[in-house]
């Protein structure tokens, strides 16, 4: 066995496993003494990195083949080496492998895509074999009892079978699955092939006895079962009743451990060496190793470094696995770790080829022991790679590319954090002003325990309120800090982070304030003052405001645009025909049209003041002196600006000034 990634039925079965399984309070039976305590010590590890893999096969004794397009090579977990061995293009996902007895792994391509290869342990090289005839979905191989090699997918809607020779210098058709049958499902094993559709089953045994019915009596698979080869025998868990059982070689079932219940629960299955397999059982937050059926489940630890979504087992001590970013765990049952420094699996893990780009959660890749060899300074080549990684960011005007870069670039930073790189110490205000990127929680964060941060807190809480197109924002980093070291001085430190955001009305106000202003007999004066200030303030009254101002009808724009072509226009005139009389009557009556403007705004100002900047009670002598006032402004207005214009020069300026008092009445009227 050695399916990887798209063994597309057997994961999907895994994922469906049972959400109907009995009670939780019947899931396991207590494990023996000496289990229970391995499993209390264990531990995972991290040991290095791969992008990408094609193959990751188990080899026996503690050991592992693992490969992708950069080449291969093989773990070994008494030394926490990896060791370059010979290299061979796979496919990703189209790929079925498998570690024969004599450690020998052979990869066979279900879709033909490359040619079937052999790794030999002895030389570390891959030789060339025989491809399949024939294209084969969702392929599963075994070796049998014998030696040879046998591959099971599906073809035209049913199942096919091919067998070679150990050295795969051949193949040959073994075996269809009988007509009419509805979605078979095959699996291979050791003495042949199990094939599966709802409520009824078969067996192929190597030879020529053909197909036999296996009478399943009550033993109906359902609508999704979980079918996972073990060694020669099959393990069947059905979706409704949640039983499991093994179907041996010769037909017979026999019960197996009842498993946790729930629709969170899963089983996935990893491969040993020499065709051993395990699982893993799953269910929502837990994980136990299933090493044997006759054997208890061993709760194992979460593997907080970056969970697997491929696992091998290296041994019966030892598992190993791949997470999204490439990061490579292995989780030692003893507790012990590999031999070498804490550093070693983070400097692998940094030197691939490929970029890693890690989750935030896969900050604990950076450990307490690496992070003292830091300080130490006794890690300069994962220093190195950091630093070097930081650099790269923006140096690409393609938007795309520099989008990758950017995100990139966050991971650099919070390694570097993560670290607590000297260096980067006093990079790290620069760094949370260019973005709001997702490393700002973890930097936040390594500033609390970060030798010598006292000196930057203070700039780099600076841009925690910072405004983009929807307006201003509290960094939600900041927030999520208090509740992560909620002490008296982180939150005295974002004391003034809270003013600011209550003066800019920034999104996530209140939730700061409520971090902050946590009730403290020993909060600082500044605090107490600020937490009082700020108490009555709230984000959806801003919000309200702020959408009123925003319902308020647009004013007109038409006389404004009126206003400005008149003013314009008459200028422009003016100046064209400064040389002529026309020119002076053109300045003369905007002069005449501006003091109007003017009498008609001071006479208006000087009533409203005289009635307590109220509207008169009544009578007709508040409009004459507006009126009189406005002619009276008119006539000198017009003596002044005819007066001024005696010099064609003077013109054109004459006429925009006098316009200029309408048009910045007519401006004032239209906004209001």
């Amino acid at each position: 066995m050695g399916q990887y990634g798209v063994a597309r039925r057997s994961l999907a079965a895994a994922t469906l496993l049972l959400a109907s399984w009995p009670a939780a309070s019947r899931a396991t039976e207590p494990a023996p003494n000496a289990v229970a305590r391995a499993a209390d010590r264990a531990a995972w590890f991290l040991v290095g990195g791969v992008f990408q893999p094609s193959l990751v096969q188990a080899l026996g004794g503690g050991r592992a083949l693992v490969c992708n397009d950069q080449g291969c090579q093989v773990y070994d977990s008494a030394t926490g080496g990896w060791t370059p061995t010979g290299s061979v293009v796979l496919p990703l996902n189209t790929l079925s492998y498998l570690c024969r007895r004599d450690g020998a792994v052979v990869a066979v391509d279900g879709a033909r895509t490359i040619a079937s290869a052999i790794w030999s342990p002895a030389t570390g090289r891959w030789t060339p074999a025989a491809p399949l005839p024939e294209s084969l979905n969702h392929l599963e191989t075994a070796e049998l009892e014998d030696g040879r090699i046998i591959a099971v997918g599906e073809w035209r809607s049913r199942q096919r079978a091919y067998v070679a020779d150990a050295g795969v210098t051949s193949w040959s058709l073994l075996v269809d699955s009988p007509e009419g049958i509805a979605v078979p499902w095959a699996v291979p094993t050791r003495s042949g092939i199990l094939l599966f559709s709802v409520d009824r089953a078969w067996r192929y045994k190597k030879g020529k006895d053909g197909w036999h019915e296996i009478g399943f009596g009550d033993l109906s698979l359902g609508r999704f079962p979980t079918l996972q080869a073990w060694q020669d025998e099959v393990l069947v868990a059905r979706y409704e009743t949640g039983e499991t059982t093994m179907v041996a070689r010769d037909g017979s079932f026999r019960g197996t451990q009842t498993l946790p219940s729930g629709s969170g629960t899963g089983v996935r299955r990893i491969a040993g060496s020499g065709g051993a397999q395990e699982f893993l059982v799953l269910h929502v937050n837990d994980t136990w190793l299933w090493r044997r059926p006759e054997e208890p489940l061993i709760p194992l630890p979460p593997n907080t470094i970056e969970g697997s979504y491929l696992t091998i087992a290296l041994d019966d001590a030892h598992l190993l696995g791949i997470g999204s970013s490439g990061a490579v765990t292995e989780l030692a049952l003893a507790g012990r770790g590999p031999p070498g420094r804490p550093c070693d699996g983070l400097a692998r893990y940094l030197g691939q080829p490929h970029r890693p780009t890690p989750s935030v959660f896969d900050m604990a890749l950076v450990g307490d022991g690496c992070r003292e060899q830091v300080r130490r300074g006794e890690a300069p080549e994962v220093l190195a790679r950091v630093r070097a990684w930081t650099s790269e960011a923006g140096r690409t005007a393609d938007t795309f590319v520099a989008t990758v870069e950017s995100v990139n670039a966050d991971s650099a930073r919070a390694f570097a954090c993560e670290l607590q790189d000297p260096q980067a110490l006093q990079e790290l205000p620069r760094w949370l002003k260019q973005s709001q990127g997702r490393f700002h929680g973890i930097c936040y964060q390594s500033l609390v325990t970060w030798p010598g941060a006292d000196a930057v807190w203070e700039r780099a809480l600076r841009t925690a309120v910072s405004k983009n197109a929807a307006g201003w924002n509290v960094d939600r980093a900041v927030i999520d800090l208090v509740a992560a070291v909620p002490t008296r001085e982180m939150r005295e430190r974002l004391v003034p982070t809270l003013r600011t955001a209550a003066e800019r009305h920034a999104s996530g106000f209140d939730d700061l304030r409520d971090v902050v202003c946590k009730p403290d007999p020993d909060a600082s004066g500044a605090r107490q003052q600020t937490c009082a200030e700020v108490a009555s303030l709230h984000q959806k009254d801003w919000w309200q405001q702020a959408a009123e101002e925003a319902a308020k009808p647009t004013p007109p724009a038409y006389p404004i645009l009126i206003a400005t072509a008149v003013l314009a226009g008459a200028t422009g005139v003016a100046y064209a025909t400064r040389n002529e009389a026309a020119s002076r009557a053109i300045a003369t009556t905007s002069g005449a049209l501006g003091g109007l403007t003017l009498g008609f705004t001071a006479a208006g100002v000087g009533l409203l003041t005289s009635h307590g900047w109220g509207l008169p009670g009544g009578g007709h002598d508040d409009g004459g002196w507006v009126v009189a006032a406005s002619l009276l402004g008119g006539v000198l207005g017009g003596i002044g600006a005819y007066a001024a214009t005696g010099s064609p020069a003077s013109r054109a300026p004459v006429t925009a000034g006098s316009l200029a008092i309408p048009f910045l009445f007519t401006v004032v009227a239209s906004l209001h």
